[in-house]
């Protein structure tokens, strides 16, 4: 393969089949979102010179060999190891992936495990169409705890002020006023990951900042691709709430899990108050968690839940859908979706950074979704993590002056 010329996109070698290496990097990122024992799943797919019965080049399964990574003999030894009843444990693990399933199953209640969701239900549904801040909207805010409260933490930071104009002495509704609709759905979703982080069971707090991380590089990078390619099917600002979206399925999965460890843990607990010889059982439920491989189970069902759940939010005359729906047939275009190529950008981002990614891989990846070179360099020079590089964003492009 020749080398590649300055600011265009690379090539893909020959001996690789795209769309194998492309499931194999989203798989390999669920793991990641797990982290601990499990990395030891990682494989890489190697090409080869030889072809199929079709004609196709073949590839070959390599493993990819992390630091982090633990053997199965290891794992199944240090579980032995420090749990005191595995029947028991195995047990527990049986009862939780049953609740999950039958709530996944209902799909009519899941925004309920979810209560963050149900309180700001009145804020997003009217997305597509509101423009400005309402008396009922104000009201809403104003009588839920804890956005009200996030809402007068974004507004007295210092640096907020200095950027945004933004004052300190002035009512609730002021304040509202003068960040403005645009900027407040800016921060919902981050306000809500805040609040979830709050209440979530500690054994999936691990995973819930992993995807809050990678949904700030979604939202930092499809605002600054909605600027530098003109994207005009929606109003720019509202790109960046599409990554907000676009995680919503992750966080409601992870509060389900959430809800469901609490429910089964506080039922057990129930049943064994009053019995003897409980110590060991009590033990395992103060350190219960969700297995790594059902949660990446879980985690994985995000796409099938994203109609499900904005069927349920209910939107008024806009539909996310279309925008944050993954699409073989988009991504054989030469044009992916703006979302595609964020999340995309994000996987780089995480995968290859931390060693999680081959240089072929990172090629197929990135020629796959049209990112040339100096898009490449000049993402990776800005800082895509912290929310005040996007409020800075907001600031230098959309704020009003």
């Amino acid at each position: 393969m020749k080398p590649t010329q300055p600011g265009t996109t690379p090539a893909i070698p020959d001996c690789y089949q795209e769309q194998i290496v492309l499931s194999e990097l989203e798989r390999r990122f669920y793991l990641y979102l797990i982290g601990g024992d499990y990395e030891r799943l990682f494989y890489s797919f190697v090409g080869s010179s030889e072809t199929d019965s079709n004609g196709n080049d073949q590839q070959e399964l390599v493993r990819v060999r992390l630091d982090v990574e633990v053997s199965e003999s290891e794992r199944r030894q240090n579980f032995q190891s420090w749990c005191p009843d595995p029947q028991y444990r195995k047990m527990l693990d049986w009862m939780l992936t049953s609740r999950i399933n039958a709530r996944l199953q209902q799909q009519d209640d899941l925004l309920q495990v979810c209560p963050e969701m149900v309180d700001v239900l009145p804020v997003i549904r009217d997305i597509g169409c509101a423009k400005d801040f309402n008396r009922d909207l104000i009201n809403h805010v104003a009588e839920v705890e804890w956005l009200s409260r996030k809402v007068r933490a974004f507004i007295d930071n210092p640096l907020h002020q200095a950027l945004l104009g933004l004052s300190s002495s002035a009512s609730f509704e002021q304040h509202l006023e003068e960040m403005g609709y645009p900027l407040f759905i800016w921060c919902i979703a981050k306000m809500i990951g805040e609040q979830i982080n709050e209440h979530i069971h500690p054994s999936l707090k691990f995973t819930l900042s992993k995807v809050r991380y990678y949904g700030r590089i979604v939202g930092g990078t499809i605002v600054y691709l909605a600027l530098q390619e003109g994207y005009d099917e929606i109003d720019k600002w509202k790109t960046y709430l599409l990554a907000g979206l676009s995680i919503l399925p992750l966080g409601v999965l992870i509060s389900l899990a959430s809800f469901e460890i609490r429910e089964l843990i506080n039922q057990q607990q129930n049943a064994l108050d009053g019995q003897s010889n409980t110590e060991f059982r009590h033990q395992i439920l103060n350190h219960y968690s969700l297995p790594g491989d059902r949660l990446r189970h879980l985690i994985e069902q995000e796409e099938r839940l994203k109609p499900l759940l904005f069927q349920a939010i209910g939107f008024t005359n806009f539909d996310p859908l279309k925008f944050i729906t993954q699409s073989n047939k988009q991504r054989s275009n030469s044009q992916p979706n703006l979302f595609e190529k964020a999340r995309a950008y994000a996987f780089y981002r995480q995968l290859y950074g931390t060693g999680r990614m081959k240089g072929h891989e990172t090629l197929i990846l990135l020629n796959s979704f049209g990112f040339s070179m100096d898009l490449l360099h000049q993402l990776n020079r800005m800082d895509l993590v912290s929310f005040t590089s996007h409020v800075e964003l907001y600031a230098k492009y959309f704020a009003k002056r």
